[in-house]
């Protein structure tokens, strides 16, 4: 889904899966793909923080884009299956 690049930085050798919003549980909607360093100062962000205003809107988007593209792909399997 995230091709191994990190969200935020790009290409890295060292990435890992992380909540994007902290409050829901992990699922194929709200993982992200970051480095270790992106990942540890992701989770240290305060209850709330608006994510949009944290990483800006080309970050934001990019992710709930490919959010939605994981939604479109779940209800195709879906109506297949």
């Amino acid at each position: 889904m995230w091709h191994g690049k990190s969200v935020i930085s790009g290409p890295s050798d060292k990435v890992v899966l992380t909540r994007w919003d902290r409050t829901k549980p992990p699922s194929y909607f709200n993982l992200v793909c970051l480095t270790r360093i992106e990942a540890n100062e992701h989770e240290k962000l305060p209850d709330g923080t608006n994510l949009e205003e944290h990483y800006g809107k080309d970050v934001f988007d990019r992710v709930q884009r490919q959010f939605d593209r994981e939604q479109q792909i779940q209800d195709i399997w879906g109506s297949i299956l």
